[in-house]
C-alpha cells in the first residue's frame, strides 16, 4: 500500500504536467476504499466525479501566491477590525 506523503511527492513541481496525475495516483487507494460504501452501480460515476473534483481543487490552489508566515502575520496585524 502506497503512502500519501512519499518522498517523490516533493520532487514533482506543481507546474509539472504530470502533477495532477501523480496526486490522483496517490489518492487512488483512499478513493477505492471510500467507494466500497457506494452501490456497485454508481461506483464508476462517483469515482470519476471525485477525481474531477480533486483535479479542479489542485488547479484552483495557487501555491506561489500563498504568503509566508511573516507576510501573513503582518497582513493580519494591519487589518482594521
Amino acid at each position: 500500500m502506497e503512502r500519501f506523503c512519499d518522498k517523490n511527492f516533493f520532487q514533482i513541481s506543481p507546474e509539472s504536467p504530470f502533477f495532477d496525475e501523480y496526486v490522483i495516483k496517490l489518492m487512488d487507494p483512499k478513493i477505492k476504499k471510500v467507494l466500497n460504501n457506494v452501490s456497485a452501480r454508481n461506483r464508476e460515476d462517483i469515482e470519476q466525479d471525485l477525481k474531477l473534483k480533486i483535479i479542479e481543487s489542485i488547479n484552483n490552489v495557487k501555491i506561489d501566491q500563498t504568503p509566508g508566515f511573516w507576510e501573513f502575520k503582518k497582513k493580519i496585524e494591519s487589518h482594521p477590525y
